[in-house]
């Protein structure tokens, strides 16, 4: 083999490795754009493994990876999660390898399966899913090159990966530092090969810090000279030139007056809020599109994010202070504004000084184009991650929005936030009453269910159709389309059942005989009863009862007797579900007239006309004629969160900053009686 050495030949011997420094290593929709996911200073931490990896191009054109037994290894690779592992065949540097650099066309080719620069799973036009898809060969683009950088970049289905890398210095050669100090302190974060620093300092400080210490790697250096900034914001430089004079490295300190990120969170005051995104978002703050006087965080989730891509709050140190956990004291909220409902929006809280150490939960958006009053509970951590220890320390929050769909899946979505803060045991629950729970589905006032949803496999409103036996009357339409396993329809009230006194439904099914009963399909009804606040776990607190039928092609009433669920006291939630479940048979069924049997108790008979509230809907404000009767008025959102106290109730309640949405209003007048009402808000 042959090789026309070159300047840019000689600049690329030598061995190399991925720099350790933020954003070194990311990925993004075009060549040179990280903005998907890029390396962040807790995954260098993370990935100390990774980064002492070394790539090596020998003269003879010989090419190695050299792992020292011990790198980042993916869960593409056999492993159960991502982590520190021993290599993984063939990217283990086993096999033989070369490299040729093509200096006119700025590409450097490795020849060898398994060789690779940074990332293994990282090949021409694809990401591998598996260690034997690795090819004869890798062609990197070289768009940057001098004798101790090399910036690396190769495209794949859809994006483009980036490499920044430096070279081991030779003989003579270092221009690094060892150690680099402030004000008689090293800097945060230094690290021999990072070259750039950001420096905080608190708001008000009017004495420019001095660099104190620049000490070379190498003694014989042939020059170091320092420049001290000589304002805040401003800069101070440490230049070094190597001994044989071949070298120049400049490391720049960006000082910064710095503006501490606490909860709550509401992105009205007028500092930088450190909004990092990975993985294929876009994030900053705005004007609120649904009121002019409030400011959120707009955050873009690419058609070409990852499951995982989110924001991360306070930037790469977090909160100022650690979120104050402790037992029975878990719940954090925030407000979000989705395009979508039903999907999950994921919260993570971590140790800034170990990304390892973290909680994970999540809540589920039922409102689409609304805001959502979230809670996040971290002692119900999501499904396969850890759970939360009250002796560690959680300092940085990370958000992630339709968790666990990649971007290419559904397409660019944008969404809103709000509010983040941290509410110890929660907002107050949801009012526990014993209310009627009944629908005709007639539209005629008799109804109190608002919230009907069908399930097949998307969360829809429920269709109304005309009563299969002919005549006006208006049925629910339960059609199962054969493509889902868990046909259901379901709707979630503003307040907890008392189900002490009352707890029987009666509802009138009709069930058709053109229905193939034969096999996994049953000519069964369930109702189960939830709590709503677990969101997709809602499932594991039901009480359910099924019963069969053996009338058909008319309308049967049946009775459910949920008397062993009579002290249960957080069921806000009812699942109806036709032909059982966990089968692919279509069906059709119908359903009317569901009532919870008895009368109310403790609550009076008082309808929304009664207790005169106008204007319903409303805009801005709502008037209460009887407001001199009233000795409390409280106002509960759909998912139950009381946004409203008041205890001196006027005659005219401000209703302008609540998000638009139905609202249950529950006052006590001053002879002792309870009052509910519901008011629309436009």
């Amino acid at each position: 083999m042959i090789f026309a050495f070159s300047s840019a030949f000689s600049q690329i011997t030598g061995t190399w490795k991925v720099a350790s420094q933020p954003g070194s290593l990311g990925v993004g929709p075009s060549q040179g754009d990280i903005s998907w996911w890029s390396i962040d200073a807790g995954g260098i931490i993370q990935r100390d493994c990774f980064f002492d990896d070394k790539f090596v191009f020998n003269e003879d054109g010989t090419f190695q990876n050299e792992m020292d037994g011990w790198t980042w290894v993916e869960a593409w690779q056999g492993v159960s999660a991502d982590q520190c592992d021993v290599p993984v065949y063939p990217h283990d540097g086993s096999n033989a390898a070369t490299w040729a650099y093509d200096e006119g066309a700025a590409t450097l080719t490795l020849s060898g399966v398994g060789a690779h620069l940074g990332l293994p799973k990282v090949v021409n036009g694809m990401e591998l899913t598996d260690p034997s898809q690795a090819p004869e060969s890798i062609t990197y683009i070289v768009t940057e090159l001098t004798a101790t950088a090399m910036t690396i970049d190769i495209a794949i289905d859809g994006g483009w990966w980036r490499y920044i890398m430096t070279k081991d210095a030779g003989q003579g050669e270092d221009a690094s530092l060892s150690d680099l100090q402030v004000d008689g302190s090293t800097i945060p974060g230094f690290a021999p090969g990072v070259l750039t620093y950001t420096y905080p300092v608190p708001e008000g400080t009017s004495e420019i810090p001095q660099i104190t210490s620049a000490v070379p790697n190498d003694p014989e250096v042939s020059a170091l000279t320092i420049t001290q900034a000589t304002a805040i914001p401003g800069d101070a430089t440490v230049e070094v030139i190597s001994a044989n004079g071949n070298v120049t490295n400049v490391y720049t300190v960006s000082f910064e007056y710095s503006f501490e990120v606490n909860l709550p969170v509401t992105f009205e005051e007028n500092i930088d809020y450190g909004l990092l995104d990975f993985g294929g978002n876009f994030s900053e703050v705005i004007e609120d599109p649904t009121d002019p006087s409030n400011h959120v965080a707009k955050t873009i989730k690419t058609d070409g994010a990852e499951l995982w891509a989110g924001t991360t709050i306070g930037g790469t140190v977090g909160f100022a202070q650690p979120i104050p956990f402790e037992e029975g004291y878990t719940v954090m909220t925030a407000r979000v504004w989705s395009p979508d409902a039903d999907i999950q929006i994921r919260l993570k809280v971590e140790d800034t000084a170990d990304p390892t150490i973290s909680v994970e939960t999540e809540a589920t958006i039922t409102a689409a184009n609304a805001w959502n009053e979230l809670t996040f509970d971290f002692s119900n951590e999501a499904p396969g991650t850890e759970p939360i220890n009250f002796a560690n320390s959680y300092q940085k929050a990370s958000i992630f929005f339709n968790f666990g769909v990649e971007g290419s899946a559904v397409g660019e979505k944008t969404y809103y936030w709000d509010d983040m803060d941290f509410d110890g045991s929660g907002v107050e629950p949801k009012p526990y009453l014993a209310l009627n729970v009944q629908d005709n589905f007639e539209d005629d006032g008799w109804g109190t269910i608002t919230t009907w949803q069908f399930q097949d496999p998307d969360l829809v409103p429920v269709t109304i159709v005309a009563d299969p036996m002919g005549g006006t009357n208006q049925v629910l339409d339960y059609s199962r389309s054969g493509s889902f396993e868990w046909t259901n329809a379901q709707f979630i009230l503003d307040h907890r059942m008392n189900l002490t006194e009352r707890n029987t439904f009666e509802v009138k099914a009709y069930f058709p005989s053109s229905n193939d009963y034969s096999g996994d399909l049953n000519p069964t009804l369930a109702l189960k009863l939830q709590n709503s606040l677990l969101g997709g776990e809602a499932w594991t607190t039901q009480t359910e009862v099924i019963l069969e039928v053996e009338d058909f092609d008319q309308w049967v009433t049946l009775e459910f007797d949920f008397g062993v669920a009579a002290d249960r006291d957080d069921y806000d939630q009812m699942v109806v579900q036709f032909g059982g479940e966990g089968h692919f048979v279509p069906g059709q069924f119908y359903l009317d007239d569901l009532e919870l049997l008895g009368d109310p108790i403790s609550v009076p008979e008082i309808n929304q006309q009664q207790m005169s509230i106008y204007p319903n809907p409303a805009v801005n404000m709502i008037s209460i004629e009887q407001h001199q009767q009233l000795s409390s008025f409280e106002m509960f959102n759909i998912t139950g969160q009381k946004v409203l106290y008041l205890d001196n109730v006027p005659q005219q309640i401000q209703v302008g900053h609540l998000p638009e949405g139905v609202y249950t209003i529950i006052a006590n007048d001053i002879n002792g009686h309870q009052l509910t009402s519901k008011v629309v808000i436009r």
